[in-house]
């Protein structure tokens, strides 16, 4: 009974070891299924990440075949996964780019090495060059010896020709730069100067860089914070606009370079990076003295200009072609009559000729195309009264260095006093004339009138050579010779009158007057 007793109890124990081991089994299963679900699961997740990726997975044997690529592969070189099985990277490659990497690559496989970002150009199916970038590393069999490489090829040929673009694109600036006559100067973010180009160096008489490497161009104690808070704002600015003029008030565009003072105009562009923030500024600098010295040469001569239009005697005005009027001295608008120059500007002279002229002086003025100086004429001109002035003009075209016309100009000048004075002229010369005229006359009828009563003195004096006279003749002819001797006398009398009238010194005395008398005196006369 016992030994029955002892006997079930090792029953029961087995039975339970058994359910004990029984339940290890099935627990050891469902770990075992969840390990290959999981399994499973990761295969389907590299596989899904192998057929995604953008990347080209491959694997070569121990003589640098390909014996396993993904699916990709077709998207990205164009071959099938059957095209590049037991295929060599050398075989997509040109010559001249195999006999370069061929050396890189056995130099890695000697060292046992892995395939870090090794660029390399391959031949994509279609014949275009694309560029990848090779990641790799070795496969080891149990005795150490590589048995192949497990890698990722990536296809870089978008960045290569950005890459290549921008290489380009610098190289180009550089030649721009260096070759350029505009001085360029490249500063950093804090302002400190980095490069310049050779014009800039020549423009400030400096043959090493390294002389004005440490120049900072916030520095400058005259540049305003204002302008130093807008450059860091990405504000263009001018390089003038700089400074605070209230403190620096003699600088303007003025610098120095070591061969004397030269004027500058530049222009300041902040350098943009890809977060819009700015890393450096590109200072341009253009050498304008000798345009300063133009222009201050020109202030002077039209300084000059418009002081010798102030101070002339004569107006003087200049037109376009059309003969509209751009500037009148102050002779000119007193002239006709106007308060300010600008009532006259953009006038046509036209409408200060008087009309009956206007025709003349437009042939006069066609007269110049052919170079002919136009002047002196003279015109009427109307007054902004109404009132009409003589005018004397000289006119000739203002042409350009090329010769080209460009406008006209005129000097005119007020002759109206002039012409009443040379009226006033002519009516003396016409009285003068006149009084010539009548003088003739006079003395032609005073010599008749002195010799009228002369022949009678004379004849009537022969006449008393005579013996037979009787008395009563001799008293008839004396009182003949006494009438022609007062005749005489009163012709004189008459010239002094005369020349009493011509002095309006003349007295007019009135009295009766024998006429009978006077035609028998003249009968008497003629009678023998």
């Amino acid at each position: 009974m016992k030994k029955i007793k002892v006997a079930e109890a090792e029953a029961l124990k087995l039975i339970h070891e058994l359910e004990v081991h029984k339940i290890e089994l099935e627990m050891q299963n469902k770990e075992l299924e969840l390990a290959k679900k999981q399994v499973g699961q990761s295969l389907e997740l590299n596989k899904a990440i192998l057929q995604i990726t953008s990347d080209w997975i491959w694997e070569t044997d121990e003589q640098g075949k390909y014996c396993y690529c993904t699916e990709n592969t077709e998207q990205i070189i164009g071959y099938t996964v059957d095209e590049m099985i037991g295929k060599s990277p050398f075989d997509f490659m040109s010559h001249e780019e195999s006999e370069r990497i061929k050396p890189i690559f056995q130099n890695i496989v000697e060292k046992k090495g892995s395939i870090v970002d090794l660029e390399n150009w391959i031949l994509h199916k279609d014949g275009h060059l694309m560029c990848v970038l090779t990641n790799g590393v070795p496969i080891f069999n149990e005795t150490g010896i590589i048995s192949g490489y497990r890698g990722a090829d990536k296809d870089i040929t978008d960045h290569k020709q950005a890459e290549e673009a921008l290489r380009a694109s610098e190289e180009s600036f550089r030649i721009l730069s260096d070759k350029s006559p505009i001085a360029i100067e490249h500063y950093n973010e804090e302002g400190v100067l980095l490069t310049v180009n050779p014009a800039c160096l020549s423009l400030f008489g400096v043959t090493d860089i390294k002389e004005i490497q440490n120049f900072n161009l916030f520095a400058d104690p005259n540049i305003s914070d204002e302008y130093k808070k807008k450059l860091k704002r990405n504000e263009t600015v001018r390089y003038q606009d700089l400074f605070d003029f209230e403190k620096v008030k003699e600088f303007k565009l003025y610098n120095t370079s070591k061969s004397g003072s030269i004027w500058i105009d530049a222009i300041i562009t902040p350098l943009i990076n890809n977060h819009g923030k700015v890393n450096g500024y590109l200072l341009h600098i253009s050498d304008v003295t000798q345009r300063k010295q133009a222009e201050e040469a020109l202030n002077k001569s039209e300084s000059l200009y418009r002081s010798v239009i102030q101070a002339s005697p004569d107006g003087i005005a200049t037109t376009d072609l059309q003969g509209c009027i751009q500037l009148a001295s102050p002779r000119v608008f007193k002239m006709f009559g106007y308060e300010t120059n600008e009532q006259l500007i953009d006038r046509n002279i036209n409408e200060f000729i008087f009309p009956e002229d206007r025709e003349r002086a437009q042939s006069e003025i066609m007269g110049m195309h052919q170079g002919i100086l136009m002047g002196p004429a003279e015109y009427r001109g109307i007054r902004a009264n109404g009132s009409i002035i003589d005018v004397e003009v000289n006119g000739e075209f203002i042409r350009n260095p090329e010769g080209n016309s460009t406008g006209m100009i005129f000097i005119i000048r007020d002759i109206t006093d002039r012409k009443l004075i040379e009226l006033e002229l002519i009516k003396s010369k016409e009285k003068a004339e006149e009084s010539d005229r009548l003088k003739s006359v006079f003395l032609s009828n005073m010599s008749h009138e002195i010799r009228t009563p002369m022949n009678a003195i004379l004849g009537f004096t022969g006449l008393f050579k005579k013996p037979d006279l009787t008395a009563e003749e001799q008293q008839d002819y004396i009182r003949i010779i006494e009438e022609s001797g007062e005749r005489l006398l009163n012709t004189l009398n008459d010239i002094i009158d005369f020349s009493k009238i011509e002095s309006e010194m003349t007295k007019i005395v009135i009295k009766e007057t024998n006429i009978n008398e006077g035609i028998e005196y003249v009968f008497s006369i003629f009678r023998a």
